[in-house]
């Protein structure tokens, strides 16, 4: 079960590096204002601060870089980022100083997502109560009812992920996602993985 968990893990957090990456780069502007974490976890807290303020009941978690919670049908995952000091001693100065800022909690893992599944909903119903809540979509990725639309701010950028059932557009996941950490976190899963196993992770990534 935990091995099943870690690739599901693993899975995901590489296709939020990649769109996270790519939107942050592509988008300079900002919305609305859109939250710094989800709920009472902020972006950049320990994994011990974020256990306190999850939403429903513990269901997993992974000491350095996952805790899943689930509230009725609704699931949630905190990812963390956790960058190992052996491997940040062997990088380049200047990306190591990007990637683990001198600070006390400097070898802690720190808040960088959250990601909410739920039962599969129409996705107009979905985006119209973020439309109300953050304004117009700056982020619209969408080819044969399948994709991303999005809403970008200073720090936090928020994904809708569309799936096809019956030629319409339902979404079951929405990402939450720190822009400032995932810059740091692209840098160092380049340095960790070699081309091959990157191009492997891509082809998991849904």
């Amino acid at each position: 079960m935990k091995k099943i968990l870690i690739r599901k893990f693993l899975t995901l957090l590489f296709t939020i590096i990649v769109v996270s990456t790519l939107f942050s780069q592509e988008q300079t502007g900002s919305t609305a204002n859109l939250p710094q974490g989800y709920g009472d976890a902020r972006w950049g807290t320990t994994m011990d601060e974020v256990r306190s303020a999850i939403i429903g009941r513990l269901v997993f978690i992974d000491d350095e870089r996952i805790i899943i919670s689930r509230d009725g049908d609704i699931e949630y995952t905190y990812g963390f980022f956790y960058a190992e000091p052996q491997i940040v001693t062997l990088m380049n100065p200047e990306i190591a100083a990007n990637i683990n800022p001198a600070s006390e909690e400097s070898n802690n893992s720190t808040l960088f997502y959250v990601s909410v599944k739920f039962p599969f909903l129409p996705i107009d119903q979905v985006r119209t109560k973020f439309e109300a809540q953050y304004g117009a979509v700056t982020i619209d990725e969408v080819n044969k009812n399948r994709g991303v639309v999005g809403w970008l701010s200073e720090n936090t950028l928020a994904l809708i992920y569309i799936n096809e059932y019956e030629d319409k557009q339902y979404t079951a996941r929405i990402t939450y996602v720190s822009r400032e950490i995932v810059n740091r976190l692209n840098e160092y899963v380049l340095t960790v993985f070699n081309q091959a196993e990157l191009e492997v992770m891509r082809s998991l990534a849904p």
